[in-house]
């Protein structure tokens, strides 16, 4: 695997654990305004958690440049 397609692996990885933490927090009915994400650069050391708004997460996520 080259570098470019290590760095987007990587992205694609947190993208999709941030999908499941998204999907576990609307199963669960969690109810706050800012939730818990792994930050998805393409940094392979970076392990960063941000808090976002819910309603941005999936604003962010039906948008066509985040797929």
């Amino acid at each position: 695997m080259n570098h470019e397609e290590r760095l987007a692996h990587n992205e694609a990885t947190f993208r999709d654990a941030n999908q499941e933490i998204h999907a576990a927090l609307v199963a669960h009915q969690f109810d706050a305004e800012f939730a818990p994400f792994i930050c998805e650069c393409s940094d392979p050391e970076c392990r960063r958690i941000i808090k976002v708004p819910l309603g941005a997460f999936r604003d962010v996520r039906a948008s066509r440049r985040a797929s």
